[in-house]
């Protein structure tokens, strides 16, 4: 596997997925340091969907694949 497709698979896995569960934590949540946070569901669906597409993402880049 070349260095980009690491590189690509290591920033997605290592800073975008872990982003986007903690967003998804405070949407569904609804609060942050004590704090209620105004959300609604289709947030909380728009983050579960990117989440999706991220790791299916992640499993053509494990492939050799372009996405």
């Amino acid at each position: 596997m070349d260095k980009h497709l690491e590189d690509q698979i290591r920033l997605i896995e290592d800073v975008k997925l872990p982003e986007l569960r903690a967003r998804l934590e405070i949407k569904t949540g609804g609060e942050v340091n004590g704090r209620l946070v105004d959300t609604t569901p289709e947030d909380a669906n728009r983050t579960k969907e990117l989440i999706a597409e991220y790791e299916s993402i992640l499993v053509s880049l494990r492939k050799g694949e372009m996405p």
